[in-house]
């Protein structure tokens, strides 16, 4: 996947592969380098045939990448694809006009995931112990 910011994309790496079950991030983040990969080839292939605009295109190539990335890996979860979408939107050097390019719908279930994880990050941080804390 080419990304934004390589530091940043880094720090996000490891966030994601420090999660409950590290096999599960190290699989999410494959997923979604084999995705934005086929995606960008789908970005040049339409830059070369000026089948697309620039605007339209990267969420276009998703769409037209996810069956291959479904038939390598089985079908994704509702989740991990907004998930993957959020993950794109804040690193893939294509995914700053992602969010505008979406359907109403789409919009709508993205800033369903985006609060969910917020959530959990809060309740996650509620429950770390600190150095006041009787239990450390």
């Amino acid at each position: 996947m080419r990304v934004k910011d390589e530091a940043v994309w880094r720090l996000q790496q490891a966030e994601l592969a420090r999660t409950d079950n590290p096999e599960i991030g190290q699989l999410f983040l494959s997923i979604l380098d084999e995705w934005t990969t086929l995606a960008e080839r789908l970005i040049q292939q339409y830059f070369n045939d000026c089948s697309a605009t620039p605007s339209e295109s990267p969420l276009l190539a998703l769409r037209q990448a996810l069956p291959t990335v479904e038939q390598n890996h089985g079908a994704l979860s509702g989740l991990w694809i907004f998930e993957m979408l959020l993950v794109m939107d804040s690193n893939w050097i294509h995914g700053g006009g992602l969010y505008e390019a979406l359907t109403g719908f789409e919009k709508a279930a993205l800033g369903d995931v985006a609060r969910s994880i917020m959530r959990e990050a809060q309740q996650g941080a509620e429950t770390v112990p600190t150095a006041g804390d009787p239990e450390t």
